[in-house]
Formats: C-alpha cells, sequence, structure tokens
C-alpha cells in the first residue's frame, strides 16, 4: 500500500511539474507578441502529460495499473465537479466534458502500459 501511494504521489507530483513547465512556456510564447495558441492544441497537450503521468505511475508501482488509474481517476473528477462545474457552471463549454473523458482514458492507459512494460 504504501508503495501504491507513493507512486500515485509521484505520478502527481510529475504532472503538476510538467503542467507548470508546459503553461510557462505557453505563457512565454504569448506574452507580448501576437502568437495565439489554439485551444484544442493546449488540450493535446494535457492529455499527453496525462499519458505520460499514467506511464510514470505505472513504471513505479508495477502492478494494479488499472485500479492506480481509477484512484486517480476518482479524485481528478472530485476536483473538477468541484472547483470547475460547480463554482464557475455558466463557463462551461460543451466539449469540456470530452477532454476530461480524455484525459481520464489516456492517464488509464498509461497506467496500464506502464505497468506491462517489460525491463531486463
Amino acid at each position: 500500500m504504501k508503495k501504491f501511494i507513493l507512486a500515485l504521489l509521484i505520478s502527481i507530483i510529475s504532472l503538476l511539474t510538467f503542467s507548470i513547465i508546459t503553461s510557462s512556456i505557453v505563457a512565454y510564447l504569448q506574452y507580448g507578441k501576437d502568437i495565439k495558441i489554439n485551444m484544442y492544441l493546449l488540450q493535446a497537450i494535457s492529455i499527453i502529460l496525462f499519458l505520460i503521468s499514467g506511464l510514470i505511475f505505472g513504471l513505479i508501482n508495477k502492478k494494479q495499473g488499472l485500479f492506480g488509474a481509477l484512484a486517480f481517476i476518482l479524485v481528478y473528477v472530485i476536483f473538477v465537479f468541484i472547483f470547475n462545474i460547480l463554482s464557475k457552471p455558466e463557463n462551461i463549454q460543451t466539449y469540456y466534458f470530452l477532454f476530461i473523458i480524455g484525459k481520464c482514458l489516456f492517464y488509464s492507459l498509461g497506467c496500464v502500459v506502464g505497468v506491462n512494460i517489460r525491463r531486463h
């Protein structure tokens, strides 16, 4: 159980770190310039970051990939529900839920693939 919690914590910290780095790069590109980065591109990058974070979890834990993914997805959906949906329900676009589902699917895919990667 200790390894599971540690792997989940490292996965969340890596996701936050990658998100901070990516948002800093995007902010630098857009600051003071006429460059406007498409929101769909940002969501695609976010989905890739979730895949990488799931891979990190799977590589560290080496078992229970789907269970770890479901635990993370449950926490993620609760946070999204509390902070995004309940706080500002009028600003939610229709495709927003598709991106949340995509992030959850790619995180679980990363967990399962990370568990099943064989290292010699």
